[in-house]
């Protein structure tokens, strides 16, 4: 394997993470990083993005950096250009959409859509409810039917416990070989979060079916990261670089550890590396 250093000279694209990674801690992209980026067309290096976010969401920091290639959101599950063409998406068949939402309203639940546009989440009384999805603004609709076919992820929310757990044992080995099913708390809040999504979908994946769509080997890419959804980035061919505030999960596995944080514009610092080179 080469080693990092000259690998460098061989790069064609870079995928970046946005959360942790390009923006700041105040959610913003600063200008050190936004000029470097700009300097990667002197070496024709395609800068994208892979994020847990929603499209529609990537696309707002693809816009401010005047990308042009395809990019991945919700953690794998969507890749699609700034102009619209879906390259790829893992959706939840809409018949088990309905079998959610029904399961749902039998136990009194709430069920959510999200699609690459949005959360939606089925009017009822609790107005607070919300969807801690980064990106991804709750909408409230009377009925969710219309997004059934966009589905890329549901959700389910309730203050009970047992509830959420049978729905995902439900979906869950032995039951289910093809989903993935997590609770997780919501901030401030009582209820109990149910995350349904297709497996088969994550960050490294995306990955190889983007150099295939844009005709790139694995080893001629760089992926910047920084958190745990990030890790099956590091288990691919490409360069790893994790930013100085990484987990140690990947600083252990980079071949470059930046010495700045997303707060110093650490992917500008590896970008500057490049054209050290």
């Amino acid at each position: 394997m080469l080693m990092a250093a000259e690998r460098l000279n061989k790069i064609k694209m870079i995928v970046c993470d946005i959360d942790g990674t390009l923006l700041n801690n105040s959610g913003q992209i600063d200008i050190v990083n936004k000029r470097a980026i700009e300097k990667l067309k002197q070496k024709n290096i395609i800068f994208t993005l892979a994020s847990g976010r929603i499209h529609f969401s990537v696309l707002k920091f693809a816009n401010e950096l005047y990308l042009d290639a395809p990019l991945i959101s919700l953690d794998g599950l969507m890749i699609k250009s700034v102009e619209g063409r879906v390259y790829y998406r893992n959706l939840i068949p809409q018949k088990t959409v309905k079998k959610i939402i029904n399961i749902c309203n039998k136990l009194g639940a709430i069920p959510a859509i999200t699609t690459s546009e949005g959360s939606y989440i089925k009017q009822n009384e609790n107005s607070s409810i919300e969807i801690k999805k980064a990106g991804a603004g709750s909408v409230y609709v009377d009925d969710l039917s219309e997004y059934y076919k966009n589905a890329l992820e549901m959700n389910v929310i309730s203050e009970r416990k047992e509830i959420v757990t049978y729905l995902r044992n439900k979906f869950s080995f032995p039951f289910s070989f093809n989903y993935s099913a997590r609770i997780y708390k919501s901030e401030n809040s009582l209820n109990y979060n149910l995350e349904i999504r297709k497996k088969k979908s994550d960050k490294a994946r995306a990955l190889v079916k983007l150099c295939k769509i844009l005709n790139i080997k694995l080893c001629e890419c760089a992926v910047i990261c920084d958190w745990y959804n990030d890790i099956p980035l590091f288990n691919t061919k490409a360069l790893k670089i994790a930013l100085a505030n990484s987990i140690d999960e990947l600083k252990n596995n980079a071949d470059i550890v930046t010495s700045k944080s997303n707060e110093e514009n650490g992917v500008a610092e590896f970008i500057e590396m490049i054209f050290c080179e």
